[in-house]
């Protein structure tokens, strides 16, 4: 019974060992004893076999019939003996790798109802700046906030005279830090990369934004803690307008 329990005992050790089996290959009637570094006293082949898998040093292990277990560091030439066992330990497989996350206008161009606000992101040449190391955070309105502003405010906005009063309202909808919604307290003023304050509430999970606390100028956050490479894009439902560009919308 004891030879049982610690056979289980080693055999949980080795399958603790991430990504290793206890083998590639196992030989009968063969000696693995080059580079040995430890000789253990077990019972059984399987006994050596886990040990060697849960031992880091361990690369190769041969099990003689005297019941001895011979640990090795490096792969040796086979040797045929009656009387042995042995196995080499196989490699880890390769880690998955880590996920390569979009920047922010890589990730606003995945998706299919932020292409107004890319197409005003270009217009307004700042693709650029969005893509650089940052951090940033982007209130982003959907292609539906875009279409509730006044009629031909958007087509106003987009034309070259209008640049600098698109790039205001753009950059007011950017903070030069990243913020995600559990950093937000109830209420905060945060300053955007346009250079006024944006009025931030938090009730529970709705999260809601604006140039003031008014009703009226609150806008919701409808999709939180978009990751990119350089920051995080929230989603809104509309378009914030600065203080300054108030007149190009009516």
């Amino acid at each position: 019974m004891l030879s049982v329990i610690r056979l289980y005992l080693v055999l949980q050790l080795a399958n603790g060992v991430a990504g290793q089996s206890c083998t590639d290959t196992i030989a009968t009637n063969t000696n693995c004893t080059s580079d040995v570094y430890k000789t253990i006293k077990f019972t059984s082949g399987d006994e050596c076999c886990a040990a060697c898998a849960a031992d880091p040093e361990c690369v190769q292990w041969s099990y003689a019939a005297v019941r001895v277990c011979f640990l090795s560091r490096t792969k040796g030439k086979t040797n045929r003996y009656l009387g042995f066992t042995c196995g080499f330990k196989s490699a880890a497989p390769p880690s998955p790798p880590t996920p390569v996350r979009p920047n922010i206008v890589k990730l606003a161009e995945s998706v299919s109802d932020l292409s107004t606000l890319v197409a005003a992101v270009v217009a307004g040449d700042l693709a650029d700046t969005l893509s650089s190391p940052g951090p940033f955070t982007v209130f982003a309105p959907t292609n539906e906030a875009f279409a509730a502003l006044p009629a031909g405010t958007l087509s106003k906005l987009m034309k070259p005279e209008n640049k600098k009063e698109l790039v205001d309202i753009l950059t007011y909808h950017v903070l030069p830090e990243q913020v995600l919604s559990n950093d937000l307290k109830p209420f905060q003023a945060v300053k955007t990369v346009e250079g006024k304050p944006l009025h931030v509430t938090k009730w529970g999970d709705r999260v809601r934004l604006g140039p003031s606390l008014e009703s009226k100028d609150l806008k919701n956050v409808v999709k939180v803690n978009n990751l990119a490479s350089n920051g995080v894009v929230h989603i809104i439902d509309g378009v914030l307008l600065p203080p300054s560009s108030l007149s190009i919308v009516v």
